[in-house]
């Protein structure tokens, strides 16, 4: 039998709740004096209080049976637990997951407060990068990874809403859900049930969030009220204006570990092997500034070129193309874009306003634009020549 969300919230807000097992459950409420609820398609998450109990918890209360949540929360998951009431007064027990209370905006919403703020939104790109390496390296996988089903407080992210998750001990076995089509690989169906299953929309989200960092104001336009940016079905494609646009925006940041995580939503397939790595080379420390280039050449890698020093990566192998380091910095290309970088990989000068450049020497570059020769320095200073 299913129940009516409505029907959960009447009885929520009654003064008589009723359960089996747990203690005169107290619905807390907001400072505007309305129900604390997190509200979904077939649950809805309350915070309570129990008695004699001083912290809070997430009461979801599910309309209707789903299977595997006992596997899923384990103790959490308490069947036929709370009462609700119909119109006639009579009702229903429904199963409910009772969980401490995680604090805090969910990513969606967080994002929209940060708004311009490029600093909150690098620091929303990390931590959501941090959550994602975790999920992947984990045995089990979320299942519908999206900004609604992230929780972001002061001590990071934690994943809420694991209702669609896979188990180890279910390898073998179909979907019970297949997550938010939003944020999901096109080809993924209940027939894709692995530990594989958070790459896509992981690749996705990461997306989203570097590209808020380094263009607010774009990526401000591509997102829909719904807070959707890209198509997955458009993505794969090829078709995605959007994507392009992102990719091209990351490229020119000199973003090159996101650019290659962009460059995955065009993959035909849903599993993305390439993404940890990636993630992990977004996370790390740059090199060590005060030993720069020394001793560094170009080096081909798994994604592309980067530079490389007695068997170690100082710049990770990202680029299009490049050219040996000279007095300190490298040329390379991404995505088009032309880029002086530094040993710690930052972009010291985007330069594809030039028809064509060459790395320094003596301080400045030979370049030219529009059928004229120049030479250039990392300043910006142009001089041409007659």
């Amino acid at each position: 039998m299913s129940i009516c969300i409505s029907q959960i919230l009447a009885t929520l807000g009654s003064r008589q709740i009723v359960c089996r097992t747990l203690p005169r459950p107290t619905v807390c409420h907001d400072a505007d004096g309305r129900m604390a609820i997190r509200p979904g398609n077939n649950a809805v998450v309350v915070r309570v209080r129990l008695a004699g109990d001083r912290r809070t918890y997430a009461m979801k209360c599910y309309t209707r049976p789903k299977q595997r949540l006992a596997a899923i929360y384990g103790e959490s998951y308490l069947p036929a637990e709370l009462f609700v009431y119909d119109i006639s007064g009579h009702g229903s027990w429904i199963d409910i997951v009772l969980a401490e209370w995680v604090e805090g905006r969910t990513l969606d919403e967080a994002m929209r407060d940060a708004a311009a703020d490029r600093m909150a939104l690098l620091r929303l790109s990390r931590d959501f990068d941090s959550l994602a390496l975790g999920l992947l390296a984990s045995e089990r996988a979320h299942g519908d990874l999206k900004p609604e089903n992230i929780v972001c407080s002061s001590r990071g992210m934690t994943p809420v809403d694991w209702d669609a998750a896979y188990l180890p001990g279910y390898a073998g076995c179909r979907a019970v859900e297949t997550g938010t089509p939003d944020y999901q690989h096109p080809s993924r169906t209940a027939d894709m049930y692995d530990k594989r299953i958070d790459d896509y929309p992981a690749a996705l989200i990461s997306t989203m969030l570097a590209l808020a960092a380094a263009d607010p104001a774009a990526a401000a336009q591509m997102t829909d009220g719904e807070g959707r940016m890209f198509s997955p079905a458009l993505a794969v494609a090829g078709r995605d204006p959007k994507l392009h646009r992102a990719e091209h925006i990351l490229a020119r940041s000199g973003d090159a570990s996101h650019y290659r995580i962009a460059r995955l939503l065009s993959s035909p397939t849903a599993s993305l092997p390439a993404l940890a790595q990636l993630l992990s080379i977004a996370l790390s420390d740059p090199a060590d500034p005060a030993r720069g280039f020394d001793g560094a050449t170009l080096e081909h890698g798994r994604f592309g070129w980067g530079y490389i020093r007695r068997g170690e990566w100082v710049i990770p192998p990202l680029y299009d193309s490049g050219f040996e380091p000279t007095e300190g910095t490298a040329l390379v290309e991404l995505g088009g874009c032309r880029h002086f970088i530094s040993c710690t990989g930052r972009s010291l000068m985007e330069c594809s306003r030039f028809d064509s450049i060459k790395p320094l020497s003596g301080g400045r570059a030979r370049a030219e634009s529009g059928g004229r020769r120049c030479t250039v320095t990392l300043d910006g200073d142009v001089e041409y020549e007659f």
